[in-house]
């Protein structure tokens, strides 16, 4: 042959020349459907041709590569996507299969659909290969012109209606990040003028009338942390996250993340909240902001979730290589169940105990753990309370 690596049909004359098929990328008689076969025997290109020529209604370009090596090139180049609308690649390629060629291309995040062609009948492969993201997966002697075809034609369908759901999940994304974000603005408004009316920037309030404020104030809140962690969530679902550490003096950071409304939600369900340090640590090296929202989360969920007259703690103290901030309650416990969703996002066991989250506070908590290059464990047992343990790493970098 010419050239051993890449052989169009329309060079060698051997293309479909039948109307295509209407509804089908290519519905025009000279936009056929292009089709990249990767195989390494000339004898089943020359039958996958004839089967794809005598198919009625459907035009194809069949393109054929022979190796497994000039195949990976041109599947890690992202201009292919524009030249094929299917691969049909074969399992056996030499000394490699068609499984690895596949699953380098889905490493690369290619989106062309691939269908896998086997000489045998093996369950095995077939399960192998849908595993891996192939579309489908034909054994060679089954193969018939019109079951040729018809494979390739639901599968092109079937990835227009994938791409289609994508992009209305993703228009749905983007209103939802957009709604939250919008949502802050009054809210923070509202949170403003609730601390003004508190602190009796308005006139006089009565200690009843403190009482009101201070719940619409934690309320708000709450609900405006819901909303960060709506957002967050759909921003780490668009980029990774990004955080600013810095060295924080623990003296100056601690009484802002232990706020009063910790404190006196603690008190109004008769809890102990205690803080240890150990003695000579006074600066560590994190984001402030972002690791703020992580510690509030973990008390507020300790103080939500124990019981009228327990007990919540933090400690903060070293360990070898870094840090360690503990958070532990003799709340209900979890089960290994509940343990298992914890850090899922939406998993939430608030209407197990009658309260009120999203679910996305934990998965925040972690992303931005795992942001500070550190560990998030839990360690809880049913009746024993649970222990969140937070291991950050002592390397500024």
């Amino acid at each position: 042959m010419d050239d051993p690596t890449m052989a169009s049909t329309f060079d060698r004359d051997a293309s479909a020349s039948v109307q295509s098929a209407e509804g089908m990328p290519g519905s025009s008689a000279t936009l056929p459907l292009r089709v990249l076969l990767v195989e390494d025997d000339e004898d089943d290109y020359l039958l996958t041709r004839a089967l794809l020529s005598d198919v009625y209604g459907t035009r194809f370009q069949l393109d054929w590569i022979q190796t497994y090596e000039a195949a990976r090139l041109l599947l890690n180049n992202p201009t292919d996507e524009a030249l094929h609308d299917v691969y049909l690649i074969d399992y056996r390629l030499g000394e490699h299969n068609g499984l690895e060629l596949l699953a380098d291309a889905q490493a690369q995040g290619l989106r062309v659909p691939i269908i896998v062609l086997t000489g045998a009948d093996d369950r095995r492969i077939d399960l192998q290969a849908m595993a891996a993201g192939a579309s489908e997966y034909l054994v060679k002697t089954q193969l018939s012109g019109p079951l040729l075809e018809r494979t390739i034609r639901y599968t092109l369908s079937k990835r227009q209606h994938l791409e289609a759901l994508k992009a209305t999940e993703h228009q749905r994304q983007m209103f939802v990040a957009m709604l939250t974000h919008d949502l802050k603005t009054p809210l923070r408004a509202s949170l403003r003028v609730l601390d003004l009316l508190k602190s009796e920037h308005y006139g006089a309030v009565t200690s009843g009338q403190q009482l009101v404020l201070e719940e619409l104030i934690r309320a708000n809140r709450h609900l405006y942390r819901m909303i960060e962690n709506l957002l967050t969530t759909y921003k780490l679902e668009a980029e990774p996250m990004v955080v600013k550490k810095e060295h924080v003096i623990l003296e100056h950071w601690l009484p802002e993340v232990l706020n009063p409304d910790l404190y006196r939600w603690a008190e109004e369900k008769s809890q102990q909240l205690t803080v240890t340090v150990e003695p000579g640590l006074s600066t560590l090296w994190f984001d402030p902001m972002a690791f703020q929202r992580v510690i509030t989360n973990l008390l507020e969920n300790a103080i939500c979730y124990t019981q009228t007259e327990g007990c919540v703690q933090l400690w903060v103290e070293s360990e070898p290589g870094g840090w360690c901030f503990s958070v532990v309650d003799n709340g209900p416990g979890m089960t290994p169940q509940e343990l298992l969703q914890l850090f899922k996002p939406f998993a939430s066991f608030s209407k197990k105990y009658r309260h009120v989250g999203t679910g996305l506070g934990l998965y925040v908590a972690q992303q931005i753990v795992q942001a500070h290059q550190g560990r998030l464990q839990v360690e809880s047992e049913p009746g024993q309370g649970t222990r969140f343990l937070i291991h950050l790493p002592s390397s500024a970098v």
